[in-house]
């Protein structure tokens, strides 16, 4: 029985140029999968890709304010330091937003404190830190309830000077005046 001993030296130099040629297929190969994408589907991740939020505000929270007019409870607008009707005083536009998509709709500019909803919610979305008064609110709107007797709590404690009360996130205020 013949014995076959291969010495892989010479087999090496004896194929050099296929190796080299099979070496530069595979290496090309696997190039143009990872190109043209054979590989990982690049596709699936594209659609998960999530793109920060840019907030504008330096000051940006909402709290709840409910108005009662001799014991009947009073709808807060929506669209108040937005819709033109429903902004009263500009004194605050320069630390209200200049402009921005909401809803699906472009909007020119709002005051910093203004209501997306009849809901009651306040926003504050203020491009500086500073802090803005119930009073603040009633001036955007156009509401006055001087000469009327007014009740007010914050988070059901009684305050006397609802006017100067700057509210923080979360407050719940109830306003309750008779005519």
């Amino acid at each position: 029985m013949k014995q076959y001993v291969y010495n892989i030296e010479k087999w090496i130099r004896s194929n050099y140029k296929q190796l080299i040629i099979l070496s530069v297929v595979v290496i090309v190969s696997v190039g143009l999968n990872m190109y043209i994408g054979f590989g990982p589907n690049t596709k699936s991740t594209q659609k998960y890709i999530i793109k920060p939020i840019v907030n504008p505000f330096a000051k940006h929270f909402s709290f709840n304010l409910t108005i009662f007019k001799d014991s009947n409870s009073v709808i807060i607008p929506s669209q108040i330091g937005i819709d033109e009707s429903l902004w009263k005083n500009h004194s605050l536009d320069k630390y209200g937003s200049h402009g921005r998509l909401m809803n699906g709709t472009i909007i020119p500019g709002m005051a910093p404190l203004y209501t997306n909803d009849n809901s009651g919610l306040i926003k504050v979305g203020s491009l500086i830190i500073r802090n803005y008064t119930l009073g603040d609110f009633f001036n955007v709107w156009g509401v006055n309830f001087d000469g009327k007797n007014i009740n007010a709590s914050v988070n059901g404690k009684h305050i006397i000077d609802y006017k100067k009360y700057s509210p923080q996130k979360d407050d719940h205020i109830f306003l309750n005046f008779t005519t």
